[in-house]
């Protein structure tokens, strides 16, 4: 069988088209009128030249301190555009994994926790912003040089997990026999709690045994005032 005529193609859209069928004239010699009609089945072949996506963006999540390591933060997710033959994805952590407290799973894409997690390590206590990025792998898992980066914020819950320290070990001053009752002595005692709040709570410092027991603080201002 013999065509004759030009064909050509305005545009070929293989996202959207898997086939077609054209009728196809047998002869258009105009001196010989007789023709007949083949169905011609076009198909069309996708190729790897879309990058590839995250889906179910944005991505942000909390883990509390102390969690243990393997804890599950989240699972992070890229797909191949392409049509024909999807490839797998290759999942790798870019930046912003200080002292790299978290891994993430090259083939699952899964974000475990990777050490110790302290809020009040100054490291760590303002949260991540990880940069992650998604490759898309070639049949032997090599990387291909479709991409796709993402930011992953991550917010570090504090618990109540520190007792309250005072700023000394020992306090002394020195008074006047003849000092008046509600006399303001020259001492200051203050507490810390290191958890933040509303973990942290305000800390108040009783009275203690002994001579101690005729002086009292006044709430929250950290002044002993005089009693007797």
């Amino acid at each position: 069988m013999s065509f004759r005529g030009d064909w050509s193609f305005l545009r070929v859209c293989p996202k959207h088209i898997s086939g077609d069928s054209l009728a196809v004239p047998r002869d258009q010699d105009k001196t010989r009128p007789l023709s007949t009609l083949a169905n011609l089945a076009i198909i069309i072949t996708d190729v790897q030249d879309m990058d590839p996506i995250f889906i179910n963006l944005p991505y942000s999540t909390n883990i509390y301190e102390h969690s243990p390591p393997g804890t599950t933060v989240r699972i992070i997710t890229a797909i191949d555009q392409d049509k024909g033959r999807p490839r797998g994805i290759g999942y790798t952590i870019v930046s912003g994994n200080t002292n790299s407290i978290f891994a993430l799973d090259y083939i699952s894409g899964a974000l475990t926790l990777n050490g110790l997690l302290d809020r009040e390590n100054p490291l760590y206590s303002h949260g991540f912003i990880l940069t992650v990025k998604g490759t898309e792998l070639h049949d032997d898992r090599t990387p291909s040089d479709a991409t796709v980066t993402t930011t992953f914020n991550i917010l570090v819950i504090d618990i109540n997990d520190n007792a309250p320290e005072f700023n000394s070990s020992e306090y002394s001053v020195a008074i006047t026999e003849l000092a008046q009752v509600g006399f303001a002595l020259p001492l200051f005692i203050q507490v810390v709690d290191k958890d933040e709040s509303p973990a942290g709570q305000t800390c108040t410092a009783p009275a203690v045994s002994g001579v101690a027991e005729t002086r009292t603080r006044r709430q929250g201002s950290g002044v002993i005032a005089d009693q007797a």
